[in-house]
Order: C-alpha cells, then structure tokens, then sequence
C-alpha cells in the first residue's frame, strides 16, 4: 500500500488540510510522522513485519509458558513474581525493535507535548469510565441473584497461606506494583502495537483506528490467561477504552494514567475478581 518507504510531503501543505477541531487529535489520526525537517513520513513495511514476527514469537513464547502453570486466581505470586515477568519480557523485546526503528518517539506515543491537555482529558475520561461501571455493578447485585452476594467495594483478593491480606504492607506493595507496571504494559500494548498498526494497516483512518485497538487489545487481554480465562475477558473491556484513550491522545502518559486509575479502582477498591467468578460462574 505504501510504495516507497519514505515519501516527502509539505508539513504546510498537510496542516493546511487539518481543521483546527482536530489538531489535538491529529498525532493519532497520522502518529507523529511529521519530522522536525519538514518532511512526512510514509512507514515502509519493513518495521511492520518486525514487529509482526516479534509479536507472534512472543505469543508462541508465551502459550507453551502457560502450558506448564496452573491456575493462580487468587495466588499472591502472579502479582509479585509471574506478571512482573511477563510484563518485563515483553517490553524488553519489543523495546529495541521500536526504538532502533526510523521513526521518532512520538511516532510510537513517547511524548510529553500537551501532555497537561492529555492527561486531564485522560482522567475525566476515566472517572465517567469509573462510574458507568460502578453504576452497572450496583445495578446487576440489586437485579441478578448472581450478583446478590457481591457489595459494590471489595478489596483484591491477595493471599498469602490462604489468608486475605487486605490492609497490610503487602497490600500496599501490591499497589505501588500495579502503579509501576502499568506504563510497562500500556508501552508493550499501545507503543509497540497499537501506534504501528495504526499506521500500516490498510483503508480508511476509521478502520486502521478500529482494527488497531481491536488487535492490539486481543494480546494484551491475553497477557492476563495466566490468571484465569474470566479474568483476561474483563481486562478486554478497559482495554479497548485505553485504546481509545491512546488513539485520541497519541501519549503513553494519556493511557498509562486511564490503566492506573480504571485498573486500580477495579483490583484494589471494587472487587473486580469477585465480580468477575461471580460471572463466570
């Protein structure tokens, strides 16, 4: 689709084309491709298929893992030992492939212009995300016997010898944990997937948008199989938000915030796993 690997176009001649309602959107409608030399780069396919290939090796990588674990709903050493992991391996292989890429940074998401403009429509976004949730959680415990039993706040279901720890140190490192891995995983799902298929997929803007946050979401939902198959289904639903969040900001900053505040409301202060065995039950 893209014939020459680099095609030259007039900055000024594409800004002239942007209304001014989308400037703010537009690094995720075209990722930064604007250099600062005046040129507009058209992405070769060659950063495509190694990312691609990275991917799917990963993946492959990654099934024969859970092959030889059990399940861990309620094991306190996914959180600190198993996720960490997961997490860190992927960012660490499929860093290189992005950053030795001949793209800038902020083709990829890693940028802090407008990052105040991006990060306050991040954490509206997320409080309206937050209470729509809590608003349907209420409504399923008062109306579906199911859910009768669940309170809408409920502690993360962390034990150690079978023993809840909520309301402990460990508790509270559990926490600074999820904070400090939550950008890792927003750097692996959006940066290095996300941002370039956005930008190779084939069709319209629509299109390359949608599928890009529909694929990218696909891996990072499956990350979380090697807790449970219940749990990985609810982290599909945030996850296209963030997708959303990502496109419409371009910054790793944007969606790292949404994942903390959506994701550590849910773990550590509603009871997302009670929730979750109380629907897949």
């Amino acid at each position: 689709m893209w014939g020459n690997p680099i095609q030259a176009v007039g900055v000024r001649d594409f800004q002239a084309t942007v209304p001014a309602t989308l400037q703010f959107e537009q690094a995720a409608i075209h990722p930064a491709m604007v250099l600062p030399a005046g040129i507009w780069l058209r992405p070769s396919s060659g950063l495509a298929w190694h990312i691609a290939a990275t991917t799917l090796s990963l993946s492959f990588l990654y099934t024969l893992f859970l092959s030889a674990l059990p399940k861990f709903e309620h094991a306190l050493e996914v959180n600190f030992l198993i996720s960490p992991l997961v997490i860190s391996f992927f960012a660490i292989v499929l860093g290189p492939v992005i950053l030795r890429s001949e793209f800038p940074a902020t083709f990829f998401g890693l940028q802090t212009a407008n990052w105040k403009r991006a990060a306050e429509f991040s954490f509206l976004a997320s409080l309206a995300f937050i209470g729509v949730a809590v608003a349907l959680k209420w409504l399923l415990i008062h109306t579906v016997a199911a859910f009768a039993q669940l309170s809408v706040f409920g502690f993360a279901d962390l034990r150690v010898n079978d023993q809840q720890i909520a309301i402990s140190p460990l508790y509270s490192l559990a926490l600074v944990l999820y904070l400090v891995l939550t950008p890792l995983q927003e750097f692996v799902a959006r940066c290095c997937l996300q941002a370039p298929l956005q930008a190779f997929l084939p069709g319209t803007i629509l299109k390359r948008r949608l599928l890009s946050i529909l694929v990218s979401n696909l891996l990072f939902a499956g990350a979380h199989l090697h807790i449970s198959c219940g749990f990985a289904l609810a982290a599909f639903i945030p996850g296209i938000f963030w997708g959303w969040i990502f496109a419409r900001t371009n910054s790793l900053l944007a969606v790292a915030t949404s994942h903390f505040l959506i994701g550590g409301a849910g773990v550590f202060l509603f009871g997302i796993e009670d929730f979750v065995a109380a629907l897949t039950r």
